[in-house]
């Protein structure tokens, strides 16, 4: 059995139930290439019904990493060692400190925020809107839908959604070819979702509470990122370049309900056995997702369960060619530029969905790697990609140039070879079940 979500007149997620494919041995594997009914009889009642929040549930032994990386000490500031003659912090900015009501506390978190992305591309964010321990239960439950079964698990790819929907296979992801990295496959599966008021893929034969906490961790990262783009909205205004609140206005309707065509990622690292690594070269990192860039507006990512996230910061407007290691602090948010933002600032967007020139706020080279102190054991991340509603139109603040989202993440997604030569109309298709009402 699958599940997906659909949104009733009045606002609630909608269950919808459908049969799964047999999983008798007899069976041959399903075609992945096979395009799936949107829309098959429903096997239980179709009454609106909200999500309920999920309990608070003891930790399995056997997945205890969670805990132990949500209970242990704050980190200190983050410091680039051997970046620049002193080395650079990331600053960690308080989203308490814009929603206090105090003025001057509010511009200095907009100061601070902004300058620390027009720098690093980077910044660290605490106060949010999201629970440590919403975070450690997803953290909790995310083993259990990864070891299902490969065949239980190809059920839910969704080509005729884009793969942006269910699940999507280990060494599907080859980002580091396009952006001119090595030619290798990401060492990694996902699990794609999107608001709890739309289509979304669940698995029948995973946890029951899978559906329910992914529901809840969307909607406070959203919470968090609407927030965030009305403090980058006044950022962009004291440099000039006039936002008044155009950027929110892509993520909002007119009464300011949410519309954006978010993604979030839940993602696995397999460990990675003694034989596999007897391959690799001693001392060199074993890249575990290969460098890119993000597509979105922002990304806001919770906690890793390992360490291993790397950027490559940019000086003079140049990238310096070192990785830096990244890590976020207990309990705070990493929030990083992404492609959208910087043509919003004044880049330059080529055919293929590249940032050929980066703008005030740049998009910032990073890639995920793995040593000897994190392979033999399997990271998880929760990506939070933050993104208009596709009819939105992206609007290049510095020359007035616009292109509607839907295209932009067209360009990206064929560059990238991800659509298998789909067009633009064949895009807006498949993308339309997923889509929030934007009026």
């Amino acid at each position: 059995m699958s599940t997906v979500y659909v949104r009733t007149a009045q606002g609630m997620a909608m269950p919808i139930t459908f049969p799964a494919t047999s999983k008798s041995k007899a069976n041959p594997a399903p075609n992945l290439a096979e395009k799936k009914s949107f829309f098959s009889p429903p096997s239980r009642s179709t009454s609106a019904e909200r999500l309920p929040e999920p309990a608070e549930t003891q930790p399995a032994k056997a997945h205890h990493f969670a805990g132990h990386l949500l209970n242990r000490k704050p980190l200190q500031p983050i410091r680039f060692q051997g970046w620049g003659k002193t080395g650079q912090e990331l600053p960690v900015v308080d989203l308490g400190d814009f929603t206090s009501g105090n003025p001057a506390k509010r511009a200095a978190f907009v100061q601070k925020m902004g300058d620390s992305l027009s720098r690093f591309g980077f910044v660290s964010i605490s106060g949010h809107n999201v629970p440590a321990t919403l975070v450690k239960n997803y953290y909790h439950t995310l083993p259990k839908v990864f070891s299902l079964p490969m065949p239980v698990k190809a059920q839910y790819v969704r080509p005729d959604l884009g793969r942006s929907r269910g699940y999507y296979e280990l060494g599907q992801e080859t980002k580091s070819v396009y952006e001119g990295g090595p030619r290798m496959a990401d060492k990694k599966e996902n699990w794609h979702s999107g608001a709890p008021d739309t289509l979304n893929v669940f698995p029948a034969e995973g946890p029951r509470s899978f559906p329910r906490q992914n529901a809840l961790l969307f909607n406070n990262m959203e919470k968090t990122a609407l927030l965030l783009a009305e403090a980058l909205g006044e950022y962009l205004d004291s440099m000039g370049l006039n936002d008044r609140g155009y950027l929110k206005s892509t993520l909002v309707d007119h009464r300011q309900r949410p519309i954006g065509n978010h993604l979030m990622r839940s993602i696995h690292y397999p460990a990675v056995s003694d034989t596999e690594r007897i391959s690799y070269q001693a001392g060199q990192p074993v890249i575990r997702a290969g460098q890119h860039f993000d597509m979105n507006l922002f990304t806001l990512l919770p906690e890793a369960t390992e360490a291993g996230l790397q950027i490559m910061p940019r000086e003079n407007g140049q990238e310096t060619g070192k990785w830096l290691p990244i890590h976020s602090q207990a309990g705070t948010l990493i929030m990083n530029v992404g492609d959208m933002l910087s043509f919003i600032t004044g880049g330059s967007l080529n055919e293929q969905g590249r940032i050929v020139k980066q703008g005030a706020i740049p998009s910032i080279r990073h890639q995920v790697v793995g040593d000897d102190s994190t392979l033999d054991k399997p990271r998880y991340s929760l990506p939070f990609f933050v993104t208009p509603h596709y009819d939105k139109p992206l609007r290049n603040l510095k020359t007035g140039e616009e292109i509607p989202t839907v295209e932009f993440s067209y360009r990206r997604l064929n560059g990238h070879g991800s659509l298998s030569n789909a067009t633009l109309n064949d895009f807006r298709r498949n993308v339309a079940p997923m889509l929030r009402p934007a009026e």
